[in-house]
């Protein structure tokens, strides 16, 4: 099986997250750069005529080895498995399988339209915290399942030495696919939006920043470049956005290089019943 686009999906850019914590909250990526990548160009060579061919964009010169230019495996991987059989159990295994692995968090008291088993994210999981919007906004619910799928991504983001998660929001309930009535996964607290990454030494990974991938490039594999705008954090970050698409724990995985309003975060989703496994 290999990542192809099976379904639309939102393109509504998500509310600006003000990049600056509280003292509780730990440190938050630092605010994005203003402008985009340039364009550079060739000069000719001495003894020939200046020439009007336009070279094309720069990209930043990357280590062929560099763990974001290795294709990407298309056998079906253990978490994957995984993720497809918490995305469709019920709400009671989930509350089950909640209080079995013990994650840190609690429950939504009343009815949240979409969301089958409401909850917040209380403390870290595997050692990596999600900072997300606090427990007065709407945006910090998301569902049972998906909390536990976070908790299996987060042995990974943990062994890639990422020390927290800067979540735009989970859950949006008016949430919809782009031209359609169809609510996204949004709408039912199974995705969530990441604006950037904290790493265990400090440094800061922020999407809209450090990401410098064009519209329609290859995020990920052999074809994947790095705009010459971009910088040891845009490899960091690219390393690890390809480590998690690698999982295949989400049906989709969104990056800058979708479109214009996936400029800023990552969006990564589940569904029950969902096979596809996107990588844009």
């Amino acid at each position: 099986m290999r990542y192809e686009v099976a379904r639309p999906v939102e393109t509504a850019p998500v509310p600006r997250v003000e990049t600056s914590a509280s003292p509780s909250q730990g440190t938050s990526p630092e605010p994005a750069a203003t402008g985009t990548p340039g364009e550079g160009e060739v000069e000719p060579e001495a003894a020939e005529a200046p020439t009007s061919v336009d070279p094309g964009p720069v990209t930043l010169a990357v280590p062929e080895d560099a763990p974001f230019r290795v294709a990407l495996d298309t056998q079906t991987t253990e978490l994957e498995r995984l993720s497809e059989r918490i995305a469709n159990s019920s709400p009671g295994g989930c509350r089950r399988e909640l209080k079995r692995r013990k994650l840190p968090v609690s429950f939504v008291g009343g009815n949240v339209k979409g969301i089958a088993t409401p909850v917040r994210l209380t403390g870290e999981l595997r050692g990596v915290r999600f900072i997300a919007p606090g427990k007065k906004s709407v945006y910090g619910m998301l569902d049972c399942r998906l909390a536990i799928v976070l908790d299996e991504l987060s042995a990974v983001l943990a062994e890639q030495g990422v020390a927290a998660v800067h979540v735009d929001n989970f859950y949006r309930p008016r949430a919809h696919l782009p031209g359609s009535r169809k609510r996204s996964q949004h709408a039912y607290g199974l995705a969530i939006d990441i604006y950037g990454f904290t790493l265990s030494d400090g440094t800061t990974l922020v999407v809209e920043r450090d990401f410098h991938g064009a519209i329609g490039s290859a995020s990920c594999g052999p074809e994947a470049t790095i705009g010459a705008a971009g910088d040891a954090k845009s490899i960091a970050l690219r390393n690890l956005v390809c480590e998690i698409a690698r999982t295949r724990v989400f049906n989709y995985l969104l990056t800058p290089a979708y479109n214009a309003a996936h400029r800023n975060h990552l969006h990564a989703d589940i569904a029950r019943g969902g096979t596809g496994h996107v990588l844009r």
